[in-house]
């Protein structure tokens, strides 16, 4: 019960220190950087990046990306992923259960898990991002190192800042 409000306690600072980067005059771009790096660093994962779409939503690129010191970054191969050909079974988990959320990638469609793995993925979740109902990308963390159970605690504040 204690380490569960522990959990809880430190991403609600988590929320609220995303909450106030986001509310500060710095430009966009400084803004979503430093967001993805408390996130990273806070849940000690390999890797947080947002991927936004092009091409009438047939296409997404990695757009912002953080990565532990000891990771390879992927933002630069990733310009141009096909939602047809690379990553197709992402639509299906959205509209399904709302987001992805494996904790070992080898149990996923063969598309999506060689995509995956060629970056060395071993776990991965990922959130969806909407204006106005329209969605316009996704938000994801990624971990490089061991299959990963997400917790509740990691779930719901990915959850809450892709809102």
């Amino acid at each position: 019960m204690i380490n569960q409000l522990e959990r809880n306690y430190k991403v609600q600072k988590l929320l609220a220190e995303i909450a106030l980067h986001l509310n500060s005059v710095d430009d966009f771009d400084s803004k979503i950087n430093e967001v993805l790096r408390i996130i990273g660093s806070s849940l000690n994962v390999c890797r947080v990046y947002i991927f936004e779409d092009f091409n009438n939503g047939a296409n997404c690129k990695n757009t912002f990306e953080w990565c532990a010191n000891d990771v390879e970054p992927q933002i630069e191969n990733l310009k141009n992923v096909s939602y047809t050909d690379d990553v197709s079974v992402v639509e299906t988990y959205f509209e399904k259960y709302g987001c992805v959320e494996v904790e070992d990638v080898s149990v996923l469609p063969t598309d999506f898990r060689m995509f995956l793995e060629n970056q060395g993925i071993k776990s991965v979740i990922i959130h969806p991002l909407y204006i106005n109902d329209q969605r316009f990308g996704f938000i994801g963390l990624d971990e490089t190192k061991q299959n990963r159970p997400w917790t509740i605690s990691e779930k719901n504040l990915l959850e809450t800042t892709s809102g």
